[in-house]
């Protein structure tokens, strides 16, 4: 499914069996499987089991998960010092901890991560797509669309990860510069999951796809292009 921004994966699926027990007058809701969660800003693709836990679909996807045979890519918004030129790559390695754990929106869970050696090992791995600057903004500091591929999903593993590295996410109210941000006008965190692998049921290669809400490519559309992928 595609997890719009401002829900917790929890809600959605909430819904999502809701409304297809009542277009199908179904006597009990559908079991739906989470495997895989999306932060509640976070947009994109959002795969979930068509059968409860323990289900032939539900462990499926779970083994999957579990071998690390999913393929997960994000688009993401970041600023800082220049990560190089358009076709640039690199990896963020980090093990990563969370400090706390309370009630957040929607009956869900908040946390805050941290950067630690006594986390757990994450890694993220990156290549440059485009790269913008404001009119007015000096020369020291550039924004970079990013391509990110993750080998492990730990808790706010990308905004974590870049934060760390002095190229927080643009629109992060967590991890970001808020007020101070290049872009203090992005409505949202500029993160999406546009892309998602896996084999289904039968053995087959199965992708689902989901492009940038338009709110994120008005923020693009208003950035000075300096330099782009011929591939986006």
């Amino acid at each position: 499914i595609s997890k719009p921004d401002g829900i917790t994966t929890e809600h959605l699926v909430r819904v999502l069996s809701n409304q297809i027990l009542h277009r199908n007058k179904l006597p009990n809701p559908l079991g739906l499987h989470i495997v895989s969660r999306l932060d509640h800003p976070t947009s994109g693709v959002l795969p979930v089991a068509l059968g409860p836990e323990g289900s032939a679909a539900a462990n499926w996807l779970q083994a999957q998960f579990a071998a690390r045979l999913v393929l997960k890519e994000y688009l993401c918004l970041c600023e800082g010092p220049s990560l190089g030129a358009v076709g640039a790559v690199g990896t963020v390695t980090k093990a990563l901890k969370a400090l706390r754990t309370s009630a957040g929106l929607a009956g869900g869970q908040t946390a805050r991560v941290e950067v630690s050696s006594m986390g757990q090992h994450a890694h993220t791995g990156y290549e440059v797509l485009a790269r913008f600057r404001l009119p007015h903004d000096s020369y020291l500091h550039e924004l970079a669309l990013l391509r990110v591929k993750l080998e492990t999903g730990r808790m706010h593993q990308i905004r974590v990860h870049f934060a760390n590295i002095k190229r927080p996410l643009v629109g992060d109210l967590t991890y970001g510069r808020r007020q101070a941000s290049l872009v203090s006008s992005c409505p949202r965190l500029f993160l999406h999951c546009h892309k998602l692998e896996l084999q289904d049921l039968a053995g087959q290669a199965f992708e689902a796809s989901a492009g940038l809400p338009t709110e994120l490519t008005d923020v693009l559309n208003n950035l000075q292009l300096l330099q782009q992928h011929g591939k986006m």
